[in-house]
């Protein structure tokens, strides 16, 4: 499986490969929970597009948002930002984890 993905302010774009399947996910930032709910649905119709698939998908958008956060908190002075994939963590602190 290869991933590719593209992001910028106006746009959040994964493209996810799979032998002979291609399949191109597209949000804007802030969408991307709509995104996840779609390749939800995509998994369970099992047409190729599995939930590995989805996983992968939500750790590639996951990786784009932890990215760009670091990149705002680099652009402030004295400014930090702690993450962590702790289950232990508090629910502010998780991306994407809809448990």
């Amino acid at each position: 499986m290869a991933v590719q993905i593209d992001s910028n302010d106006a746009r959040r774009e994964v493209t996810l490969i799979k032998r002979a399947h291609t399949w191109r996910f597209a949000c804007a930032p802030g969408e991307e929970p709509a995104l996840l709910d779609e390749a939800a649905r995509l998994a369970e119709a099992a047409d190729g597009f599995d939930w590995f698939d989805a996983a992968v998908l939500a750790h590639a958008l996951g990786s784009c948002i932890g990215s760009e956060l670091q990149d705002l908190v680099a652009d402030r002075p004295g400014a930090a930002l702690h993450m962590s994939s702790s289950p232990q963590t508090d629910a502010a602190t998780r991306i994407g984890n809809h448990s």
